[in-house]
């Protein structure tokens, strides 16, 4: 088994079975996902909203707490592909800059902070406490996809990420779960 993240410091397995034990408990908050092989944290924010952390280790035995599937769910993006999008997104630093330089957004979404539950930190380490607007590009690349989060108070940070498998060439939408949205 490899190490689940960069800070790991074990490649043991988890040995007690604490996890899958809480796991199929629906009185605790741990909860199993069989497509990605991950445990996770699961909390209720209330009106059919969840929020997840992943477990990478065992709070009990410390083992790893199981082999990701995560990485073979998203295209592979080259580090010539992935230094090409930087450069293409360097220096765009507001909403004027991006759209001059790569036209219209292929989706374009906005989400607010949650109150008391998560603070969003604007790139200055401002917390934004606003609806932040999110475009996305999908049409840059054929294993990546650029996002760029526009605060409201102008401020601006890119995102470079693999495509999952299964996405769409005309939407660039996922056809697989997309595990990060509850």
């Amino acid at each position: 088994m490899r190490k689940p993240n960069s800070f790991s410091v074990t490649r043991i397995p988890c040995s007690c079975g604490t996890l899958r034990f809480c796991a199929e408990d629906p009185k605790f908050p741990i909860r199993f996902d069989p497509e990605l092989n991950e445990y996770s944290f699961e909390h209720s924010l209330g009106r059919n909203k969840k929020s997840s952390m992943i477990i990478y280790h065992c709070p009990m035995c410390g083992g790893v707490a199981s082999e990701s599937r995560r990485s073979a769910l998203h295209a592979r993006m080259s580090k010539k592909e992935a230094m090409r999008l930087m450069a293409t997104t360097e220096g765009l630093k507001s909403l004027e800059d991006i759209e001059n330089a790569l036209g219209k957004a292929d989706h374009v979404r906005r989400y607010r902070p949650l109150s008391g539950f998560l603070d969003i930190m604007r790139p200055s380490g401002s917390r934004e406490t606003k609806s932040v607007r999110v475009l996305a590009f999908t049409r840059l690349s054929g294993t990546a996809y650029v996002q760029f989060e526009v605060f409201s108070n102008g401020e601006v940070r890119s995102t470079i990420r693999p495509k999952p498998h299964g996405t769409s060439p005309a939407t660039g939408g996922s056809t697989t779960k997309d595990a990060r949205q509850n």
